[in-house]
Formats: structure tokens, sequence, C-alpha cells
């Protein structure tokens, strides 16, 4: 072959021998002492250097023998069959079929860069190769370790507290200092702010009674004479109560409240009877 630049048609087949070719041609490849290098499928699509596309899917599975035309003449022969190398250094497809470790990534997966199913990955893969901000809520699982959570803290608007320490937490929950006690105690108590209502039935002992108490404060029912007072809410009930007679109400006695005959001897003063007091007879 002459040095110098010349077209090349590479005839793809499935076969040694015989079969459908599917060529890409590519033009004014340079050759020096029969050598070349070129790059074969980077041409635009439906061009005489078309992309492979339809022949990577089966590469993996199928085994392709690649026949070459220079200048229009007649292929070469033996067809060259194609065989796998050491390694890629940049695979933008993986084989149907083919899987690929997660030890073998070395840089965070993105969407831009390649596309792997699911099925197609085995391993796992390391912190360092999820791009920031890739792993979604929907990619999220239920059941989640709450240990898992170690840096920042879950907000208010999503359920949380958005604290670190209790003290913080029961500040942004807006709660009081009563919210850590068992039992209130007469400092927590505002003076004068514990109401009638707030008091049960009965609540209210003789002991819890303080000295110096205004009568006016009984308006309800009478004090037993058990219990020192009259049993009554009348002054005549009262009297009554109390064994009273008539003559509890009078200032003086006349002869209506001395019964007749009953004066005697010793009840008289002596002297007490002058003669104007003696009758007759």
């Amino acid at each position: 072959m002459v040095d110098g630049a010349h077209t090349i048609i590479f005839n793809f087949y499935t076969a040694l021998t015989g079969g459908t070719a599917q060529p890409r041609t590519l033009t004014g490849v340079n050759t020096f002492q029969g050598l070349f290098t070129t790059i074969i499928g980077n041409g635009a699509a439906n061009s005489a250097n078309a992309p492979l596309n339809n022949l990577i899917p089966a590469l993996g599975s199928t085994q392709y023998y690649i026949g070459l035309q220079v200048d229009g003449g007649t292929e070469l022969a033996p067809r060259v069959a194609l065989t796998a190398v050491p390694y890629a250094f940049v695979a933008s497809t993986l084989d149907a079929g083919a899987t690929v470790s997660g030890a073998q990534l070395n840089s965070p997966i993105t969407n831009a860069a390649v596309t792997f199913p699911a099925a197609q990955i085995t391993g796992t893969l390391a912190t360092a190769q999820h791009a920031d901000g890739s792993i979604t809520n929907a990619k999220l699982a239920t059941g989640i370790d709450a240990a898992k959570v170690t840096t920042n803290t879950i907000a208010l608007a999503n359920g949380g507290t958005g604290a670190a320490t209790a003290a913080t937490a029961r500040t942004n929950l807006g709660l009081g200092s009563l919210s850590t006690l068992s039992a209130v105690t007469t400092t927590e108590i505002t003076d004068a702010t514990i109401a009638t209502a707030d008091i049960a039935d009965g609540a209210v002992t003789n002991a819890k009674l303080a000295t110096g108490i205004d009568a006016t404060k009984i308006t309800a029912n009478t004090v037993p004479l058990a219990n020192g007072g009259t049993g009554a809410a009348t002054a005549p009930a009262a009297r009554t109560n109390l064994g009273l007679g008539s003559l509890a109400t009078l200032g003086t006695v006349t002869t209506t409240e001395i019964t007749d005959a009953t004066i005697a001897t010793a009840d008289i003063a002596d002297g007490a009877v002058t003669n104007a007091k003696l009758t007759t007879g």
C-alpha cells in the first residue's frame, strides 16, 4: 500500500466467510508503511461512518469479523476476528447481560455519565461513588434506622425538633418551665390565681384555715350546737335551740311573769314590805 491518504471500507460480518456486510467507510485515512490508525463509527447517523449502535448490543455474545477494502478494491482476505482488549478507558454503555462490580467504579455515577440497569450491578457502591444529592426521598425505603442520622437535625417543619439538645428542643417546641416538673409547688403558682372552680369540693380542711377568719365569710347554713353555734338562722329559733324561756327577752319582771303564790318569805328582802304594800284585813 502506497503511503498517503486512502479510502478504507470496514465490513463487519458475523461469519468468517460469506454473510452480509455492515460497512463503515472512512476517507482520508493516512497510511505509512502499511500502518494506520483511525476511528470507526464516529460519523453522523446514516452517514458512511455511522455509529456502531446496531452492532454494540450483540458484541458481547456474537463473534464479529472485519474485512477491509482499500480504495474500492477487492476485500482483503482472510477476515480478522474482533477480540476483546484488556480493558477500556471509557465505556459509555454496558452490554446486555453483562455486570459491573461497585468496586470497579472510581467516581460518582451521574445521569450524564452512564446508565446501568440495577440487575447489571453487583457488589456495593461506596459513599464516594454516589454523586452529592443523587439519593432522593423516593429512593429511600421505609424502615430507615434513626441511628443513621448523625449530622444536622430534623426541622420542626419536617416533624422534628430542630434541636440537638433537650433544652433547645423544649424552647423550639414552645414549652414552658413546667414541662420538666412532675409536681407543682407554690413556686410555680402565681399569687391569687387559684379560683373557686380550681378547688375540689371538700378539699379545704380545718387545718388549711388560718386564724383570723372573718365571720362574714359564713353565708350559708348554720353552725350547730355541737360546734359552738346555735344551729339556727333566727333569734327565736336560736333561743329555742338553747332552751331559753320567755323571760330571756325581758329587761324587767312584772306581775305577769310571776306565778301566783310563788313568792316565798325567803324571796322578800328584810324591810322590803312597806306599810303601803300591806292590805287591810
